[in-house]
């Protein structure tokens, strides 16, 4: 499953990305994502480099100067992402973080 992360702008708001995760996307622009900037690779690096994410026009530039914007970082598990093919075609289509379950397959050379 995609879980979206938000920070406003103008806020004391941070981002923090657990390591259970991995970025699939980024977003910076106004509250309905329909205008802005794909910020994803940026965020990467920023999370790399070890710096906080925080929805400011220091880190991503001003996609939309006069209005107020926010950062929307989705994430996915790192280990599974939410649609994953495996052998002989069984297909995994959401594995939710709350349940408990059990996977096990063979594999086979």
């Amino acid at each position: 499953p995609v879980r979206t992360l938000r920070a406003s702008e103008h806020t004391d708001e941070t981002i923090a990305v657990p390591s259970s995760v991995f970025v699939r996307s980024a977003f910076y622009g106004d509250s309905e994502r329909k205008q802005g900037a794909d910020v994803t690779q940026k965020v990467k690096a920023l999370l790399d480099g070890g710096t906080a994410l925080r929805a400011t026009n220091n880190l991503f530039g001003d996609p939309l100067p006069g209005l107020r914007k926010v950062l929307f970082v989705d994430v996915g598990l790192a280990w599974l992402s939410s649609k994953q093919e495996l052998e002989r075609g069984m297909l995994l289509d959401t594995i939710s973080t709350a349940e408990e379950f059990e996977l096990s397959f063979d594999i086979e050379p």
